[in-house]
């Protein structure tokens, strides 16, 4: 299937043609202020844009790292690229700064499929989602992810037409969902992952994985744990959260038992020194083919969370309780964890 990508470097110049023809106004703004793109095959490359920029980090696997500035769209023109009008939206459209991220992102695999990304909101089609949405089937992404990078592209088209700039926009169908259940660790898993990186001299990793799989903390808090606004009440085995570090941008008390809490204490001297995402994916992936699970792809770290949700659910914790400690927008959600174990299922019998 035929794939135009928009955002690559060597269609600079269509960029460069894209951006210029949308800020050709009646009254152009009169500053401007010099932008470097940088390019790691070709250096710096240095460009005269108009004011108010906004940087978007697009990382290509085969390429490195690329920086795009996209110029801030003026009021005149509203009927726009879809990412430039996303990237101009997104802090009306996504309060969270990860879902933000997120969406920009699955907005950009978009943009960069076929010429969508030239297009204006009002030429959108359905076809066009409904395009996409094979093209990342085939792709062999399962319907789940597939959904997700659809709901970036839906939020920003309903905002669209919610401010005006578009009558209706298109609706693509959400594929069905084959249910599962989360992948958690076994109490060896855990073991043996914390054994790893103690031994190969990333106690701080060890404390990550220590403190997600004890509190159900996702990866974006743990980094933050030194942010001003996080309280730790050592004595009552608490931690709050500011809706400024959490996924769904509302505060949350964590309980903490000692180990989550020793671990804490080490995280908040190490993790602002020891950590990046560099030196996070390369020892993931170390432990991961060390321990034998290089080719199970749902070996990650999320799945500490997953697996300290799911210990709660065989305590017997109300889902309730389970929600608020993870943090959870709906019940829905904290109900994927709680299942029985055949031990139980056998002891709900027994006594019939």
């Amino acid at each position: 299937m035929e794939q135009f990508d928009f955002f690559t470097d060597h269609n600079q110049t269509t960029q460069d043609e894209f951006i210029s023809n949308h800020l050709k106004t009646e009254n152009p703004p009169t500053e401007s202020v010099e932008v470097e793109v940088v390019k790691p095959s070709r250096g710096r490359k240095t460009q005269n844009l108009p004011t108010e920029m906004l940087e978007v980090e697009v990382m290509k696997p085969s390429r490195g790292r690329t920086t795009v500035y996209y110029a801030d769209i003026p009021s005149e023109i509203e009927d726009t690229n879809l990412l430039l009008f996303a990237i101009n939206n997104a802090t009306k459209m996504w309060k969270a700064f990860k879902h933000r991220r997120d969406c920009i992102m699955q907005i950009r695999g978009f943009c960069s499929f076929r010429d969508f990304g030239a297009k204006p909101l009002s030429k959108i089609t359905v076809r066009d989602l409904y395009d996409y949405q094979d093209y990342l089937r085939s792709t062999g992404l399962k319907e789940g992810t597939i959904n997700r990078h659809m709901s970036g592209v839906s939020a920003a088209l309903r905002f669209a037409t919610e401010v005006g700039i578009i009558d209706n926009y298109p609706r693509a169908r959400r594929l069905k969902e084959i249910g599962g259940r989360p992948r958690a660790f076994s109490d060896q898993e855990v073991e043996n992952i914390v054994t790893y990186f103690n031994t190969s001299g990333d106690s701080w990793m060890a404390d990550m994985v220590i403190l997600s799989c004890k509190t159900g903390m996702r990866r974006g808090e743990i980094l933050h744990i030194n942010h001003h606004k996080v309280v730790i009440d050592e004595d009552n085995g608490t931690m709050y959260l500011p809706p400024e570090i959490t996924k769904t941008s509302r505060g949350r008390d964590v309980p903490l038992n000692k180990e989550a809490l020793a671990a804490l204490r080490r995280l908040k001297d190490t993790i602002a020194v020891k950590f990046t995402h560099g030196n996070f994916y390369d020892r993931w992936w170390n432990c991961r083919e060390h321990l034998g699970y290089r080719n199970d792809p749902t070996f990650v770290f999320h799945v500490c969370r997953h697996t300290a949700l799911t210990n709660m659910a065989k305590n017997n914790v109300n889902s309730l309780v389970i929600g608020e400690i993870a943090g959870h927008s709906s019940l829905q959600t904290t109900m994927k964890y709680v299942h029985a174990d055949a031990k139980t299922r056998a002891n709900a019998v027994a006594g019939i």
